[in-house]
């Protein structure tokens, strides 16, 4: 789940960046334990709080 989340994150392998589904994969994984997808997802809250987005 988090790696297809990275794809979709960063458009990897050809495919277009959509956070939205990104966001869907990273937080599927989140609640499986992947230590990484909970980073990412808290990294993501962290800075969109910082910058109002």
């Amino acid at each position: 789940m988090y790696l297809t989340g990275e794809i979709y994150h960063k458009g990897l392998y050809g495919e277009t960046v959509d956070l939205e589904v990104a966001y869907k994969f990273y937080q599927e994984a989140a609640e499986l334990g992947c230590k990484e997808a909970e980073e990412v997802l808290g990294e993501g809250y962290f800075y969109s709080s910082l910058y109002g987005k």
